[in-house]
């Protein structure tokens, strides 16, 4: 895209492990060509909406202004500074709805009887990722997660 034009890669692939705001961003336009919709609508419709999360938004969606807490400096409010990497960064949400997902992340999917993950799905975003990077600073990576043996 036009805002990655000029972004260049920290290292070669498969080298070291570096989490990366851009490899976030390049997935959510992946998702918008493969779905053909906004990546905020996918997950509005596919995620957010089917377990209930009525107070999760992408940052580019239209929000209830009141429920979001504001930054302030000097006693005033601070203007909202503009998100390049909404896939990475621009998830707004509520403890309530967070508590949401982990309860079906931790139920396999699953938020009161209705399937929302496919295990396949949680199958990959915990299955090591970095295993052949050989300087992965001791840190292992699922999909989005870091990983630890319990």
């Amino acid at each position: 895209t036009t805002q990655l034009r000029d972004e260049l890669a920290a290292f070669p692939p498969q080298l070291v492990f570096s989490y990366s705001n851009v490899g976030y961003t390049l997935l959510g336009h992946l998702v918008q060509r493969v779905t053909a919709e906004p990546f905020p609508v996918h997950l509005q419709r596919t995620l957010f909406g089917p377990l209930g999360m009525d107070a999760t938004r992408i940052a580019s969606l239209p929000a209830q202004a009141e429920a979001l807490a504001v930054g302030h400096r000097g006693g005033r409010a601070l203007a909202p500074l503009p998100i390049r990497d909404l896939p990475a960064q621009g998830l707004q949400t509520s403890a309530r709805d967070l508590g949401r997902f982990l309860v079906a992340l931790l139920c396999g999917g699953e938020l009161h009887g209705r399937q929302v993950l496919a295990p396949g799905v949680l199958e990959a975003m915990f299955m090591p990722q970095n295993q052949d990077v050989p300087l992965d600073l001791d840190v292992t990576t699922g999909l989005g997660w870091l990983l630890e043996d319990t």
